[in-house]
């Protein structure tokens, strides 16, 4: 039996349908066997005997009827006229026959498509008539020996590819006429959307994959979050125009999704949700899935949303040949159709002329986002309740990425009741900057995570330039109020993000500088764009990459650090072949996309010179890294050996600094080199480990080491080391390690 025996009750005019194919598959049984085309053999259909051609090649041309025959086609047209009343007591049959206007042939096919999905009896039946136990399903030939009657062209223009039984997707073909042989013998059965509707049943029904489903929204206006002017527009969605598209316009988390289910509850209607995020779809899955969803959407009268809507307006994507057709066929033969599309999505492109209303998702202001923060958070301590605060300003979250964070902080705290307040405030900012990467961890190589355990008091700059580094962080830190509360953004035409320009000489402590403004100022995560992996000689890959790290960025509210800035943001020149024009379109588009970014970019050059003036116009902080003086050199010398590192008597820092007008990141270099040299002796660290790997560093940057400038530590500059012998033994495990010269 099917999975559908004995747990659902047939509508009036499926149980009549039932009865009658009953009588026709005996009559039909009866009719064959009179005209000797069906044998008692058991082996009937497995193998074609020499009796079995004669008996066709005999048989007469007509029928023998007797009185049983008699009665089976009486009961046939009784049954028959009964469940033509019957119809309208059917609210499914019903629905199907008027949406997709079946003739009462047409029905008779659907009722024996379906008739093996009640009981498996009609499978064994099918066979016996088909005259082969493979053949389990109807053919078109069976269904006009039962149904045609008279009609016949009729009957066979239904069965064709082009009848709205399988062009509608009712019926699904079992193979194609070079498999079955002949175009009568092609067998079908119905489609499993229709099986459930037919008989009751609330089921998604053969969708082809994971990226469409369909649901009985329950979920109240009041329920969604969504600000109340944005409702307003969404509840008289029912109001518009069958041909209207509903464009959802805002970014992942507004509550697009949320909307498509109040609205789908508004009209009392179910929801089919098309998600291509999750699952990977192909071009030949793609209409199969579009012709499932307006199945279902006929079967149901159902709102379709279709929440990925990026993904397929993408212009290069694999369904944009196909996308203005699609919608069109949407527009057409649906009630309402939701498209859930980001800001930046060049939707209105994709679409041509198809008629289409947008609803706008604002961002939420800091203010709003405070609101959201503490209607979750509810009762909080005072140390919390500051932070709250804080985050509201500096992470620009939708509602639903805060939602996720606070949930993530509610685990936290489960699984550790016994934190303290500040703990309880470290967890809450941790789940805050998880929640950040979210969306930065999908670009994969193009971007990567920069950590530091530095600290301001780490950083050896002037004063002037650490007080502009502050500035820019406290620029950050307030953005939300300046912009939002202060409506600062209504002044300003541009995005409500920060732009920094840092410049100077490599290892002046411009990338250690952007990690402290992140890590200790604003507790966010700073990401290093890779250049190597952002540009591509292939014409428009550059822009791509692009536009999914500003994507990225604008969920995650990380900070964006474009180090070697010079490298892609080098100055327009005039055009004198194609890769001048291409070059020039990389840099107006960048401009472009830093000009929209809400977030904050800080970009990075060794010599600012060499950038376009276009970004120079739009950074609101432009901070000069020096190089170091004397004084600060000493510090930095001082500073580059921990406690733990030992140290020798008699190291000169103070003629370090002073011979040599170097950078923080050489010298950093330097002093990892001697402490590998004194590692490897196995003693402390002393002048001449310094003094050598100075010479070495001067050699790296094209100098030669001279008397002049190491003085009277010039004779250690090629001094050999005697501490460790050249001379290796194996240890035991094989790996060689050095042995104490004697």
């Amino acid at each position: 039996m099917s999975a559908f025996a004995g747990s659902i009750v047939l509508e009036p005019f499926f149980t009549l349908a039932l009865e009658r194919l009953d009588a026709l598959l005996e009559l039909e049984m009866r009719r064959l066997r009179a005209r000797f085309q069906l044998s008692l053999d058991e082996q009937r259909g497995l193998y074609i005997s020499d009796e079995r051609v004669d008996e066709l090649l005999r048989a007469n041309s007509l029928d023998q009827i007797d009185s049983r025959s008699t009665l089976l086609i009486q009961t046939a047209e009784g049954l028959r006229e009964r469940g033509a009343f019957a119809l309208s007591e059917s609210p499914h049959w019903f629905h199907v026959s008027r949406t997709f206007a079946l003739t009462a042939f047409q029905l008779d096919v659907l009722v024996l498509a379906l008739a093996p999905e009640l009981n498996l009896k009609y499978q064994t039946i099918y066979a016996y008539l088909n005259d082969a136990v493979t053949k389990k399903f109807p053919t078109r030939d069976l269904a006009l020996r039962l149904f045609a009657g008279e009609s016949m062209a009729d009957a066979r223009a239904s069965l064709s590819l082009d009848g709205a039984l399988f062009s509608d997707g009712l019926l699904i073909e079992g193979g194609t006429v070079a498999d079955a042989g002949s175009w009568l013998a092609g067998a079908f059965i119905a489609a499993e959307a229709v099986a459930h509707f037919l008989v009751g049943v609330r089921a998604n029904g053969g969708r082809p994959s994971a990226a469409l489903a369909i649901t009985w929204p329950s979920l109240a206006w009041n329920d969604t979050g969504i600000e109340a002017t944005t409702q307003s527009e969404l509840k008289h969605i029912a109001k518009l125009r069958r041909e209207s598209i509903v464009m959802l316009e805002g970014h992942p988390g507004c509550g697009r999704d949320r909307a498509a289910e109040a609205v789908a509850k508004d009209l009392g209607a179910p929801l089919i949700t098309i998600d291509l995020r999750l699952e990977r779809v192909s071009t030949d899955m793609f209409p199969g899935l579009m012709r499932n969803a307006l199945l279902l959407q006929r079967l149901h009268t159902a709102v379709i949303h279709i929440a990925s809507g990026d993904e397929l307006i993408d212009r290069d994507g694999p369904f944009a040949a196909d996308l203005r057709g699609v919608f069109r066929l949407l527009a057409k033969r649906t009630r309402v159709v939701l498209v859930s599309v980001s800001p930046e999505a060049r939707w209105r492109e994709a679409f041509g002329g198809t008629r289409s209303v947008v609803v706008t998702f604002a961002p939420l202001s800091a203010r709003e986002r405070l609101r959201v923060w503490q209607e979750l958070r509810g009762d909080v301590s005072e140390d919390e309740a500051t932070a709250l605060v804080d985050i509201a300003n500096r992470f620009a979250f939708t509602r639903g990425q805060i939602e996720r964070a606070s949930d993530a902080a509610n685990d936290h705290a489960t699984l550790r009741p016994m934190l303290a307040s500040r703990s309880s405030v470290n967890a809450l900012f941790e789940s805050v900057r998880a929640e950040s990467r979210r969306g930065l961890s999908a670009i994969g190589a193009l971007a990567t995570r920069t950590t530091t355990t530095a600290t301001w008091s780490d950083l050896v700059l002037p004063e002037h330039t650490k007080g502009e580094l502050l500035e820019l962080a406290s620029a950050i830190r307030f953005r939300g109020r300046v912009y939002d509360e202060w409506e600062m953004a209504s002044r300003n035409s541009n995005a409500r993000g920060v732009r920094a320009l840092f410049s100077g000489a490599s290892g002046t402590g411009k990338t250690t500088s952007a990690a402290i403004i992140a890590s200790s100022e604003l507790s966010v995560d700073l990401y290093t764009i890779d250049l190597s992996a952002v540009t591509s000689k292939y014409i428009g890959e550059t822009e791509k990459n692009l536009d999914r790290i500003f994507r990225a960025a604008r969920d995650s509210s990380a900070i964006l650090f474009f180090d070697e800035a010079d490298a892609l943001f080098g100055k327009r020149s005039e055009v004198k072949d194609a890769h001048d024009r291409y070059s020039n379109i990389e840099v107006a588009y960048l401009l472009q996309k830093i000009d929209q970014h809400d977030g904050t970019v800080l970009l990075a050059t060794n010599l600012a010179s060499n950038l376009d003036q276009g970004f120079s116009r739009r950074m609101h902080y432009t901070i000069e890294f020096p190089l170091p003086n004397a004084a600060d050199r000493e510090r930095i010398w001082r500073g580059m050996f921990p406690n733990a590192a030992p140290q020798a008597d008699g190291i000169d820092f103070a003629f370090l600094a002073r011979q040599f007008n170097i950078a923080g990141g050489d010298i950093r270099n330097v002093a990892l080199s001697a402490a590998f040299t004194a590692a490897a002796a196995n003693r402390a660290i002393e002048m001449k480990d310094l003094v050598r790997a100075m010479a070495r560093q001067l050699t790296k940057q094209g100098r030669t080491a001279s008397v002049v400038e190491f003085r009277e530590y010039f004779e250690m500059v090629n001094l050999t080391e005697n501490s460790v012998s050249l001379k290796r033994t194996a240890s035991p495990h094989g790996v060689t390690e050095p042995r104490q010269a004697p």
